[in-house]
C-alpha cells in the first residue's frame, strides 16, 4: 500500500516537472485529423476526454507506467506482470478515444517512467525514503485503518521485497 502511494506520488511529481519544464504541445488525433468522430459528440451523456492540446506524453500513461516500474522491485513476479498488463489496459481507452497518439505512450510515457524511476534509484533517493518515510506512512495508514481490517491484515503472511 505504501509503495503504491510512493510510486503514484513519484509519477505525479514527474508529470508536474515535465509539464513545467518541457513544452511539448501536440494536438491529439481528434483535433489534428479532419473529420474525426469524437466520442463526446457521439455519446453526449457520458463525459469523456477525447481531445487534448498537449497530448505528449500521455499523462495517465506516465502515472501508470511510473507506478508499475516503481513497483517492479517490490512486487512478486505474478504481480509485476499483472501491474504491467493493468497499465496497458488502463492506457488503452485514451488511445482508442483519440485523446492520444500511440507515440504519446510508446515514446513519451514509458521512457519518461523509466527515466523517473531510474533517477529515483540512481540518485539514491530510495534508501532514505525506505528508511524514514515508508515506516512513517505505514504507521499512519495502520492508525487510520479500522481495527477489524487491521486484525485481518495481521493474519496475512508478510512477503519481503525482492
Amino acid at each position: 500500500m505504501v509503495h503504491a502511494l510512493i510510486g503514484a506520488l513519484l509519477g505525479l511529481l514527474a508529470q508536474g516537472l515535465i509539464y513545467k519544464w518541457v513544452d511539448l504541445s501536440r494536438l491529439s488525433p481528434t483535433l489534428e485529423l479532419p473529420g474525426s468522430q469524437r466520442l463526446s459528440e457521439l455519446t453526449p451523456w457520458i463525459r469523456t476526454k477525447d481531445a487534448s492540446r498537449g497530448s505528449f506524453p500521455a499523462d495517465h500513461g506516465l502515472i501508470l507506467f511510473t507506478l508499475t516500474l516503481y513497483g517492479w522491485r517490490v512486487l512478486e513476479p505474478w504481480a509485476r506482470w499483472s501491474a504491467a498488463a493493468g497499465a496497458v489496459l488502463f492506457t488503452l481507452p485514451r488511445l482508442m478515444s483519440g485523446a492520444h497518439w500511440l507515440t504519446d505512450i510508446l515514446c513519451g510515457s514509458i521512457p519518461m517512467g523509466l527515466i523517473t524511476v531510474g533517477l529515483y534509484q540512481g540518485l539514491g533517493l530510495d534508501g532514505p525514503i525506505e528508511r524514514r518515510i515508508v515506516p512513517l506512512l505505514e504507521h499512519w495508514i495502520r492508525a487510520l485503518t479500522p481495527a477489524r481490517l487491521r486484525r485481518w491484515l495481521d493474519r496475512q503472511p508478510r512477503r519481503t521485497a525482492c
